[in-house]
Parts: structure tokens; C-alpha cells; sequence
């Protein structure tokens, strides 16, 4: 794993874990992917491929984080799931426009100076999407 793909793991397991936005203790959070999983063990599992379609019509999944290549926007829209968009490269950027701008189903993730999507960032959009009347009316799950 490159070290921007390690501080992205780290952002993401800390945002994940966190009870609050106070600051974290990241001694314990290098982004080393077998650490993560055994601090989500009680909460959640990580696996290297799970069938995303059953996952998606889960009743307790309530947002889907995406890159947003295509295959993931329909199975996301075809669910009714609101989105966090993270797109990386081609088409995905345009995809994440359709659902945040034209469909208005999602939120974008905006990254820092450094390129990174921040736990903060994240926390913050979960909490914004989940509390968005608009896209709650918009949800057919």
C-alpha cells in the first residue's frame, strides 16, 4: 500500500471509530489495514470482495462511500442509497456530478491541501447526508 493509501486507510478507520470530532490518539492508527480490522471486528468486518448488490439492499446500510465508477452508481441508485462521493479518475467525476448535482442523492468528500479526504470530512457528510430531509424523501429503500 503506497503511504497516501495508508493515510487514507488511517482517516477512514478513524472516522469510522470515532465517538466525537475531538481529536483522535493516531499512535495506534499507521493505516496498516490488519490493525483496522481487528479494531472493527465487534462493530463491522472487512473483507476483500462481498457481492456489493446484497450489501447495498441490506435494510442496515443507510449511505454507500463510492468511487463511483458506473457499476457502482446504478447498483447504489437501483437501491436507493444516498452516496458519499469519492471519485479517483475518468469517468467517475462525472458520475459523482449526476448524483450530487443532478440528482441531488449524494454528497462530495472534498479533499485537503493534500490530497487526503479527512476523518472530519467524512464524519461530517455521514452526519449531513443522514440528516438531509431532501435526500431522505428521495430514498425508496
Amino acid at each position: 500500500m503506497s503511504a497516501k493509501g495508508d493515510e487514507e486507510v488511517a482517516e477512514i478507520s478513524s472516522a469510522a471509530l470515532a465517538d466525537g470530532l475531538g481529536p483522535e490518539d493516531d499512535r495506534n492508527n499507521q493505516g496498516k489495514l490488519g490493525e483496522l480490522c481487528g479494531r472493527v471486528a465487534s462493530r463491522g468486518q472487512i473483507v476483500g470482495w462481498a457481492p456489493q448488490r446484497d450489501v447495498l439492499a441490506h435494510p442496515s446500510v443507510s449511505c454507500f462511500l463510492s468511487h463511483y465508477g458506473w457499476n457502482s452508481t446504478i447498483e447504489g441508485l437501483s437501491m436507493g442509497i444516498p452516496f458519499l462521493c469519492w471519485p479517483y479518475f475518468a469517468d467517475q467525476f462525472l458520475n459523482e456530478s449526476y448524483i450530487c448535482v443532478v440528482s441531488k442523492v449524494g454528497l462530495k468528500l472534498k479533499a485537503t491541501e493534500n490530497g487526503l479526504i479527512s476523518r472530519y470530512e467524512i464524519k461530517t457528510k455521514v452526519a449531513m447526508l443522514l440528516g438531509d430531509e431532501q435526500i431522505k424523501r428521495i430514498q425508496w429503500k
